[in-house]
């Protein structure tokens, strides 16, 4: 009998233990419940990687779409549950119109070039979209998929901006690596304020408080129309037959992160999140 007692002192305890363990486990679990039509409301800062379509038939300067780090930009984002893991999101940003020039001197070595025409040529975006969430097992929050289309407007009037037409830029270059010097005049054909295309994107959230996420996201942005389109024509000394031409269509990367906060009502009133 002696030797029982201890036996079932442990017994119990095991079973004490594994009941407590499956308690925090099904806390954990509603913690991480997203009720199907829940709204939220985010705010976050990204670094964009704007893309500029470039051909250039002599193989001189980067050709295809040449993308580069070349600003910050803001933005809010309201997201509307709609049921089954679906839901509907809107924004708006602010960012800014350039011209990306770059080339590769050699294997190790390049020269990359964003430039704007005036200080102040931005330009301000909305977007309208559908996301789905990938929610598996106990209530894990994968990622969230997005996709929808974008329009927007730069923030100058069209006669602020025909000094474009009227000014080339000439960039005047020398290459250490190749000991080459030359110059490269860059000329405007054609602008648009407006632009307009579509978007695809993936998220992460990071839950930090029953109301609050940290969330992460990459966008990616094809343009439809042309926003700035161009000639550059090399100096005589390259002995180039052909000039190169540019294209700015709105595309690119966009990363960012910021907090999704979620927004109180009838659905989520009561809820564990």
């Amino acid at each position: 009998m002696k030797k029982i007692i201890p036996i079932i002192v442990i017994v119990l305890y095991s079973f004490d233990c594994l009941s407590q363990s499956n308690e925090k486990e099904t806390q954990k679990v509603d913690k991480r419940y997203v009720h199907p039509k829940s709204k939220f409301i985010s705010v976050s800062a990204g670094i964009a990687f704007t893309s500029t379509h470039t051909m250039d038939p002599n193989n001189f300067i980067k050709s295809g779409f040449v993308m580069m780090n070349n600003h910050y930009f803001p933005n809010i984002n309201y997201e509307h549950g709609l049921g089954n893991n679906l839901f509907f999101e809107t924004g708006y940003e602010f960012g800014r119109i350039g011209i990306n020039l770059g080339r590769q001197m050699t294997e190790e070595d390049s020269w990359d070039e964003y430039t704007r025409f005036v200080i102040d040529h931005n330009k301000h975006l909305l977007h309208v979209g559908m996301g789905y969430r990938l929610i598996g097992k106990n209530n894990f929050h994968f990622l969230n998929f997005h996709a929808g289309v974008f329009s927007g407007f730069s923030n100058n009037k069209n006669s602020e901006l025909d000094a474009m037409l009227e000014s080339p830029a000439t960039f005047t270059i020398e290459e250490a690596p190749t000991g080459l010097d030359y110059q490269i005049e860059r000329i405007i054909n054609d602008y648009s304020r407006f632009l307009i295309g579509s978007y695809i994107g993936v998220s992460h959230e990071l839950r930090l408080s029953k109301e609050v996420r940290l969330v992460f996201r990459y966008n990616h942005r094809f343009g439809f129309n042309s926003l700035l389109s161009g000639t550059y024509v090399f100096s005589e000394n390259l002995n180039f037959s052909e000039n190169a031409t540019f294209n700015v269509r709105g595309g690119g990367a966009f990363i960012s992160a910021g907090l999704k906060i979620l927004l109180p009502d009838e659905y989520n009133k009561n809820e564990l999140y």
